[in-house]
């Protein structure tokens, strides 16, 4: 749950710099834990991104990370989510 909470901090930059790939990795690890937590922030990072539609060629870190989390995810309710999230947004 720690994991969870600290991607928190990265996806907002809560007394850290924005960092996309560190919240991936620690939302991964997170939700091999098959934290609820990670579920609700995997969302919240999905948003984020649908609300960067329109930039998101701006922020090509948290397009590979959307791809990385969708090949290498063990929890199918992630892969499946962030395969969603790359075909909306490419689209």
């Amino acid at each position: 749950m720690a994991q969870a909470v600290l991607s928190d901090c990265y996806l907002y930059g809560s007394d850290v710099e924005v960092d996309y790939n560190r919240t991936f990795s620690l939302l991964s690890a997170a939700a091999e834990r098959d934290a609820s937590l990670a579920a609700m922030q995997f969302q919240e990072l999905e948003q984020e991104a649908w609300q960067k539609k329109e930039t998101i060629e701006q922020e090509p870190a948290l397009v590979d990370r959307l791809r990385q989390f969708a090949q290498d995810s063990p929890v199918g309710f992630f892969r499946q989510k962030a395969l969603e999230a790359l075909a909306a947004l490419q689209s």
